[in-house]
């Protein structure tokens, strides 16, 4: 049926301005809303109640933690609070052990002014290491400092030689570090937990510890490969020291010329070349002096035997697991080997008893081994 039909009927069209409405099956509807708290899980939905319970806490939590910050703060200001430790030893230089090290380590905030540093062993005998009476040393906040000493001639008391090395390896002495400080007496009563790999070695044998070793002249150090080293002295304040490798002769070495396959076979060949270099202008220097770094090194290879090993590196369990069973198996197998020489009796040397005969102011002595 048409619209003008339908208009026809008396039926009325559609309004001026409006759209003609679609059937209803034709209409877009919203999808359904779905409540988002019961698409939640129950203890998704215990956390999300909690949570402003928890925001509320922290708030009520915020001066609490502005006050344990500012004790804090205040705590690393006052009083003093220095953690040392020290280190004794024992040398064919001296009779008696001497303290060969201290290390102070400032744990506050705040400088310890420090006129003195004694080792106080037992309760009654105080070791001076450090005197700053005349120019006090400030140990300046969270800072760390190290004193090395060389070996001693005797410890004395009133001009009289004390002899006190003993007590330094007996255990039953107790021995503290004290400092003079500007408040008074301190006593260090904690050490310094510095780790080094040696504690570990004695547990675990499968440890290696393996030092850097370096040839220095005048304070600066030159690789292993260097075989040469050529002071040249220009004037009475300035020198300069070059280091001669074996493949120099094929660069550049000095400006004006480079050193010969030949002149590199010896001390002595070099040192002829270089002056002979001075002579034709090429260089100028005052003296010369050379040092054979091969021959250094073959004399102390010489003086004890070297031997050379290829390292291995271990994994966590071989380290861990195998070496701490080989470490067992050394060590009981060494307790075995002190037990027996210690139940086996010294070898007495023979004695030989001497009897002494005089039978006149003339005549000789006679002597007799029974």
């Amino acid at each position: 049926m048409s619209k003008a039909s339908l208009w026809a009927r008396g039926e009325k069209g559609p309004a001026k301005g409006r759209r003609p409405q679609l059937p209803h099956s034709l209409c877009w509807r919203p999808p359904p809303v779905v409540p988002i708290m019961s698409s939640l899980t129950q203890p998704a939905l215990h956390a999300l109640t909690a949570l402003p319970t928890l925001l509320v806490s922290l708030v009520n939590a915020l001066p609490w933690i502005a006050i344990y910050f500012g004790f804090r703060a205040y705590w690393l200001k006052w009083g003093v609070r220095v953690h040392g430790q020290y280190t004794t030893c024992s040398t064919i230089e001296c009779e008696d052990d001497y303290v060969s090290s201290v290390v102070l380590d400032n744990m506050n905030d705040r400088a310890v002014t420090i006129f003195a540093i004694y080792l106080r062993v037992g309760a009654n005998l105080y070791i001076v290491l450090e005197d700053f009476e005349g120019k006090p040393f400030v140990l300046k906040g969270f800072e760390t400092f190290h004193w090395k000493y060389d070996p001693i001639e005797s410890y004395a008391v009133n001009g009289n030689r004390l002899k006190i090395g003993e007590l330094f390896g007996d255990k039953k002495v107790r021995k503290r570090l004290v400092l003079s400080t500007s408040t008074g007496k301190f006593v260090v009563k904690r050490r310094i937990k510095a780790w080094t790999p040696i504690h570990s070695f004695f547990t675990n044998h499968f440890t290696g510890i393996v030092y850097p070793k370096r040839t220095t002249f005048k304070g600066k150090a030159y690789g292993g490969n260097a075989i040469y080293l050529v002071q040249v002295k220009f004037d009475e304040d300035e020198e300069k020291v070059v280091p001669i490798f074996p493949n120099d002769y094929e660069i550049m070495k000095f400006r004006d010329f480079t050193v010969t396959k030949e002149s590199l076979e010896s001390k002595e060949a070099l040192e002829t070349f270089l002056k002979q270099k001075r002579d034709e202008g090429l260089l100028s220097f005052k003296s010369i002096a050379i040092f054979d770094l091969a021959a250094w090194r073959e004399m102390e290879a010489n003086q004890r035997e070297i031997k050379t090993y290829d390292a291995h590196a271990v994994g966590f369990v071989t380290y861990h697991l195998l070496g701490r069973i080989v470490t067992w198996h050394r060590n009981r197998k060494m307790r075995r080997e002190n037990k027996k020489r210690a139940m086996k009796p010294p070898k007495q040397a023979d004695r030989c008893k001497v009897k002494v005969t005089l039978l006149s102011p003339r005549s000789e002595v006679k002597l007799r081994n029974e």
